[in-house]
């Protein structure tokens, strides 16, 4: 497929205007530096997009807000990123001047997914739900689903009942749920645990949560090319995923690959990772089937790992990235358009 001919809904990028920065999001402070400690909003986002880009929309996930679990509803920034994702929707009408948005651009974000106690069970997640919706100028039509850090969770913490509750009361007050696990820095017992999660809320074969597994797990993708298929790492991901894979209301996000790789100054060109992550790809492809998977660029994310200007070539590089790598794997144009769009507009009920 031509890259100009492709549409796109990006349905992962993270958003933050510089005045929510210092005390709002979980893992960047002053100190602890980092290359995204700095307005990163949807301005800055359609300029690091080619002039061709085809970008018609994005999904807005949430960016791992910092709160207390100790405290009792301490959900004040999480409410103030929903308030924020409002505020890009509408366009500008109440736009505070230098928040990183204009009434054209804004008019781009289709949806949010949202951070929820899931941890917590049902009657918080209620709870919740209720104060989040009463935020400034709240558009509920915005909201689509909600997330939940696992990569970050210790062992066994997200099998609990209350936990599988909280991921069910999502399905049954229409929204889907977004797993983001991390095979790469947390190994076997991670994933399978993931699988059994997946497994759990699936045992009632009425349960209605969608579920979607963001940056396919996290696989590592540092091993060698001829390496990949022999080694037990690849295997012991495959699996897991195949696992996943088998319940019809798992999702796939093909997003954010480029932040597994080894570090990027040793490419010279787009297509010298595609032998990296092709395996990968290709389990995916086959699990899921085209009808079950979504690009997402995980940006600005991405820009972490970078070979120059922190980034900015990085989403038009793992744009290049996955053509090559559905070329080689001759995904049809039809099958491509599902993935980079067509898949997003159903799960995320787009209609903006």
């Amino acid at each position: 497929m031509n890259e100009n001919n492709v549409n796109i809904v990006d349905t992962h990028i993270h958003l933050w205007p510089q005045s929510h920065i210092a005390n709002g999001i979980n893992w960047m402070s002053e100190s602890k530096p980092c290359s995204l400690y700095k307005q990163l909003c949807v301005n800055e986002y359609v300029d690091c997009l080619p002039s061709q880009h085809n970008v018609s929309s994005f999904i807005f996930v949430e960016a791992d807000r910092r709160y207390n679990e100790e405290v009792d509803q301490d959900w004040s920034e999480h409410c103030r990123e929903f308030e924020y994702a409002c505020q890009v929707a509408e366009g500008g009408k109440n736009n505070t001047q230098g928040e990183g948005f204009n009434g054209e651009n804004g008019k781009m974000i289709v949806g949010y997914v949202a951070w929820a106690p899931i941890n917590k069970g049902s009657s918080v997640c209620d709870q919740y739900l209720q104060k989040l919706l009463q935020v400034k100028n709240s558009d509920p039509s915005l909201l689509k689903g909600f997330r939940y850090l696992i990569q970050d969770k210790p062992d066994g913490s997200f099998l609990s009942e209350k936990f599988i509750e909280g991921v069910q009361w999502c399905g049954k007050n229409n929204f889907h749920f977004e797993i983001c696990l991390d095979y790469q820095n947390r190994g076997e017992l991670h994933i399978q645990e993931a699988a059994q999660l997946v497994k759990k809320v699936n045992q009632d074969s009425q349960q209605q949560t969608l579920l979607v597994i963001d940056h396919m797990g996290k696989p590592d993708l540092r091993l060698k090319p001829e390496e990949i298929e022999t080694s037990p790492v690849f295997q012991i991901w495959k699996k897991n995923i195949e696992e996943m894979a088998s319940f019809p209301k798992v999702y796939m996000k093909l997003s954010g690959l480029l932040s597994y790789l080894p570090p990027l100054s040793q490419f010279k060109h787009a297509k010298e990772i595609v032998p990296f992550v092709l395996p990968y790809v290709k389990v995916v492809l086959k699990a899921f089937g085209s009808k079950r998977i979504m690009w997402g660029s995980d940006w600005p994310v991405l820009n972490m790992n970078f070979r120059k200007e922190e980034g900015k070539e990085n989403w038009e590089m793992y744009k290049t990235v996955t053509l090559e790598s559905f070329k080689q794997l001759e995904v049809s144009e039809h099958d491509q358009q599902l993935v980079f769009q067509g898949n997003a507009n159903y799960v995320y009920k787009l209609t903006r």
